[in-house]
């Protein structure tokens, strides 16, 4: 008797090649889904062992909430608030105390450039404006509501207030630019308009403004810049989303800004350069010292974990990513400096140093927490002496310098 073979058709290679392709395709777009939600894989970045030497160390009792902290070639400005009145510190560039004034003022606004300052009360009116080794140059109190100043460092400052005989139906303010000596030199109506941030080059020949207007599809950005005659340059309009701000060179030959996750960069001249679109919220940004680069800090929040993932990433002078760090613990604050192209970057963990190349030059960790400070957070400033001012929220201050 003859055995039965049982023959099985023999698989179709069409068949096999279509169903190999299909699921390549398919892991493929499982990447892409998921690479805006987070689980793209940037470095860690991680403590060096090489440390910089600590110049001087501080405690101050019953720090109050800090407004700004910044370095300049002479040394370092702090302002914080306490209560119903703030306090504006001047320290050399070791950390030694030059001088201290304490203002009354509940809502402060304030700007650096160098060695000035424009302090403000955007409630009461009040402006003073601050000189390294004078104090203060210039006091007066406008009669409404202060929405944005700004200063340049050969003193020329403005001031954009909402007149209190405005009607409130109506987004009307005003800007006042004056010369060094508080001379006002011109005003400026801005209607339809809500001032977010103003920003002034170095030697004050040009500022520049980010506004939201009101329109028929609601809230557009815009970015304007004016000549120190008060004459219009140039304006764009940005992308939508929140407005968060701009940081400018100090000849403002380049200006970046930032809308939610975007940042946007043009010339002086009003030429968009570049766009760039990142991962999350940007919260802080910078140029690396006077050369083209930008660093910004972000954090962007995963949709299935709910896991919060802060980044620091620098682009180049075309707007590519140069390199990428994710940070542990909260979003990091940025500083630089006219004399480097690193990027000091410090949070609740401790400060680091990182080259234009994205190599750690050194680390140093915070000092214990042991006063358990909620919200534990680190703000640093870079002196044109090579130091770093690092205040600590529990009131500790340090003074670094790299090796």
């Amino acid at each position: 008797m003859w055995e039965e073979e049982i023959v099985r058709p023999a698989p179709n290679r069409r068949v096999l090649l279509a169903a190999g392709i299909g699921l390549l395709l398919l892991l493929v777009a499982g990447c892409i889904f998921l690479f805006p939600f987070g689980f793209a894989s940037q470095p860690a970045l991680s403590f060096s062992k090489r440390q910089p030497s600590i110049v001087a160390s501080k405690m101050y009792m019953n720090p109050g909430k800090m407004l700004a902290l910044s370095g300049d070639s002479l040394g370092f400005w702090r302002v914080w608030q306490h209560n119903d009145s703030v306090a504006v510190n001047r320290f050399g560039p070791l950390g030694e105390a030059e001088w201290v004034a304490d203002y009354s003022i509940n809502s402060p606004l304030v700007d650096i450039n160098g060695r000035q300052l424009i302090l403000a009360d955007a409630e009461t009116g009040q402006v003073f404006t601050i000189e390294q080794g004078k104090g203060v140059t210039n006091a007066l109190t406008l009669d409404g509501k202060i929405e944005a100043v700004a200063i340049a460092e050969t003193g020329q400052w403005l001031v954009i207030h909402r007149p209190a005989n405005g009607a409130p139906e109506y987004l009307e303010s005003e800007l006042a630019f004056h010369s060094r000596d508080g001379s006002l030199l011109f005003q400026i109506p801005l209607t339809n308009a809500l001032p977010i941030t103003a920003k002034m080059n170095q030697n004050g020949t040009q500022f520049f403004l980010l506004i939201s207007k009101v329109s028929a599809d609601g809230l557009e950005n815009h970015l304007l810049s004016y000549a120190d005659t008060g004459q219009v340059i140039w304006t764009a309009q940005l992308p939508d989303g929140p407005p968060i701000g701009l940081t400018i060179k100090p000849f403002a030959d380049r200006i970046a800004v930032a809308i939610g996750n975007s940042v946007i960069c043009y010339s002086g001249a009003g030429q968009p350069l570049w766009q760039h679109v990142g991962q999350g919220m940007v919260q802080d940004m910078i140029f690396l010292g006077q050369g083209d680069q930008v660093a910004y800090a972000s954090q962007k929040v995963s949709v299935f974990s709910y896991k919060k993932q802060s980044l620091i990433t620098v682009l180049t002078g075309q707007g590519q990513v140069a390199w990428q760090y994710e940070v542990k613990g909260s979003v990091p604050r940025l500083a630089s400096g006219p004399t480097t192209l690193s990027a000091i970057i410090a949070n609740d963990a401790g400060v680091h140093c990182i080259g234009s190349d994205g190599q750690v030059r050194w680390s140093q960790k915070h000092p214990y927490n042991e006063k358990k400070v909620e919200d534990f957070a680190a703000h640093i400033a870079y002196s044109g002496s090579n130091t770093v001012l690092v205040q600590l929220t529990d009131g500790r201050m340090l003074v670094l310098r790299g090796e």
